[in-house]
């Protein structure tokens, strides 16, 4: 049972039983028994904050242990796409904290040290001038080194537009001899990319 305790991952299957059939298929008291003990190993969960940022601010994550390690936990921090488009919406160079500055996230990845428990990640994104509605991207952290019971964890940051709405007026031609064409002609203030407005 101790080598299971300790064992790097741990599965369990199941079937179409449940703990309360111990006196029908007595060998689920020592499955029981196992999982206790992998519980009682306590490893941290790794997990990822959702943030949410006005446009041209920063999106800062915090990723996390649900406890803290007795080793160091190292995982990589990836971008990985929703509704914003890299680059034109959001730098997907990530930085993160390092207790002194912000630094950029190498392919090394990011440590968070035996004993402590968290670490901030953040993306810069784009004040452009289009009215788009909202968007989002995300981090995707994999652990590379370390003890947790999952291997990764994502978050989602939503990128408020700070297009408000657009505005649309109408101007027409000022005049026109009888029988004539009069030409309308519709103008935005602002530059519609996402949706095209009709």
């Amino acid at each position: 049972l101790a080598r299971v305790a300790s064992a790097q991952p741990f599965i369990m299957m199941g079937g179409p039983m449940a703990v309360y059939d111990q006196d029908r298929l007595p060998w689920i008291r020592c499955q029981l028994r196992r999982l206790s003990l992998r519980l009682e190993q306590d490893r941290p969960t790794l997990g990822v904050t959702s943030p949410t940022t006005v446009e041209g601010g920063f999106a800062v994550f915090t990723v996390s242990l649900s406890n803290a390690s007795t080793t160091d936990v190292t995982f990589t921090a990836a971008a990985t796409g929703g509704s914003a488009s890299f680059v034109a919406d959001f730098n997907p160079n990530y930085e993160y904290f390092n207790g002194t500055a912000w630094v950029p996230v190498t392919a090394a990845g990011i440590t968070i040290a035996a004993g402590s428990t968290s670490v901030q990640v953040r993306a810069s994104t784009v004040d452009d001038v289009y009215a788009e509605g909202n968007e989002t991207f995300g981090l995707l952290a994999t652990v590379t080194a370390g003890t947790t019971a999952n291997a990764s964890a994502a978050g989602t940051a939503t990128i408020i537009d700070n297009v408000t709405g657009v505005v649309v007026g109408l101007e027409a031609t000022p005049s026109v001899t009888e029988s004539g064409a009069i030409v309308y002609t519709a103008r935005v203030a602002d530059a519609v990319r996402a949706t095209p407005l009709t």
